[in-house]
């Protein structure tokens, strides 16, 4: 989208970080590299515009900046999140 001079609210432009989510009303995208979105939530409708090309006429409805982020990471991060259990590498 920011390559047809659309501007659009993004910080991270990998389709990782949710800044730039929308709701498509009308429409539909090609949204194949949106890593920081659930299939879940690309089925309701979501889409995030860094990563997105239209493949019709859009009608599309900027999310708050936290809606996507809370519906896919609340479940963790909102309650306190959860404890990794992982390995970290020494940085030596």
């Amino acid at each position: 989208m920011e390559e047809q001079g659309y501007d659009i609210p993004a910080s991270c432009r990998h389709g990782c970080c949710t800044t730039c989510a929308v709701r498509i009303e009308q429409g539909s995208v090609d949204q194949e590299e949106a890593l920081g979105l659930m299939k879940a939530l690309r089925e309701q409708g979501y889409a995030l515009l860094c990563v997105s090309y239209p493949e019709s006429d859009l009608v599309a409805t900027l999310q708050d900046a936290d809606e996507v982020y809370v519906k896919q990471f609340g479940n963790s991060f909102e309650s306190g999140g959860k404890e990794w259990g992982g390995v970290f590498l020494d940085e030596d």
